[in-house]
């Protein structure tokens, strides 16, 4: 994808509705203009240095006997 929005061609989604006998029915479509709102920024690994610590509290322990 361009980073640039001008080069960013619209994204057009189109529901079918899949009828007996071949008929296919359309039941609604929409228009996303703007891509950039919807990618993913994964955090950085600075947020990810202090891992959870692996202590496990004995109230937390669950026994499951089948």
């Amino acid at each position: 994808m361009p980073d640039n929005e001008m080069y960013c061609p619209p994204i057009t989604i189109r529901c079918v509705d899949c009828r007996n006998f071949g008929r296919f029915i359309l039941v609604g479509t929409h228009v996303i203009n703007n891509v950039h709102k919807f990618f993913y920024n994964p955090p950085s690994k600075a947020v990810n240095e202090n891992p959870p610590s692996k202590a496990v509290n004995e109230n937390t322990k669950k026994f499951v006997g089948w």
